[in-house]
């Protein structure tokens, strides 16, 4: 769970120690299908599953439209939270709606029963005007190599629904997809709508964080010692999106990238 190319300098360090290095934590590309080792993926569906929760605990109504007309629910992203949550949401009978800028996650969206805007690139305005009475707002958009772009002002939160509730997946110590959130932290808004900065969401189901987390831990070291000794294999295509370093040499595009812009984030040891 290093999130290695966001540490390139330290990766190299290990690397010239002749450290091997895996990492299930590999990247991804919209629309592909989710490496089975991908620990981070798991945590991230157990966080967007909990986000809907969480937002139907905190909506003042309920998400099916048994009362009232069903609940609006917009995502941003397509990544394994967004996707949890929309499957969570729509379980609930909430009319689901999305955005992503690419045509693999816009499709992806759809396979998952959500109405998918094509956006284009992220663009704040569009993204506003699709918030115009949505009454649950989840964002999860987190490149790999750099911080997440905040997509929402607190002008676009004045189009949701009065008293409508948004869950910053992607909210963390380097800012998040919304401006007015702030990590761990509740807050409301002019015009009444409450913001959740909540990127470590899955901490709030322990027991089913920590179950998934060591199923792909396990199902790692199984396939590391097939025969009770332990295998990296670079030409292994199962271990080629996790190896990171191994012989002194980086084996990771995104960490090879960073250190060819030279990048050093900030605070890394």
């Amino acid at each position: 769970m290093l999130a290695p190319a966001r540490i390139p300098l330290l990766v190299r360090r290990w690397a010239e120690r002749g450290v091997t290095l895996v990492s299930p934590t590999p990247a991804r590309r919209p629309g592909s299908a989710v490496h089975p080792l991908d620990a981070a993926a798991g945590q991230e569906a157990i966080g967007g599953h909990k986000a809907i929760l969480l937002a139907a605990d905190r909506l003042d109504r309920e998400l099916a439209g048994r009362e009232q007309s069903p609940a609006r629910v917009h995502l941003l992203g397509c990544g394994p939270a967004t996707l949890r949550a929309a499957d969570t949401a729509r379980a609930l009978g909430a009319i689901v709606t999305g955005q992503d800028p690419t045509a693999a996650g816009r499709a992806l969206l759809a396979d998952h029963g959500v109405r998918a805007a094509d956006t284009g690139p992220w663009n704040r305005r569009r993204i506003a005007a699709a918030l115009i009475g949505v009454d649950v707002l989840v964002t999860a958009v987190t490149p790999p190599d750099r911080p997440p772009p905040a997509l929402v002002d607190e002008a676009a939160l004045h189009g949701m629904a009065r008293r409508g509730v948004v869950v910053d997946l992607a909210c963390g110590p380097e800012g998040g997809n919304v401006r007015s959130a702030r990590p761990g932290r509740e807050r409301t808004v002019d015009p009444g709508v409450l913001v959740i900065g909540a990127g470590r969401l899955a901490a709030a189901m322990p027991a089913t964080a920590s179950a998934a987390y060591s199923r792909t831990v396990l199902m790692l070291l199984e396939h590391l010692t097939p025969e009770g000794l332990l295998v990296v294999d670079p030409e292994d295509r199962v271990l080629g999106g996790l190896l990171v370093c191994q012989g002194g040499a980086i084996r990771d595009p995104g960490v090879l990238h960073a250190l060819q812009r030279g990048l050093t984030p900030a605070g890394m040891p």
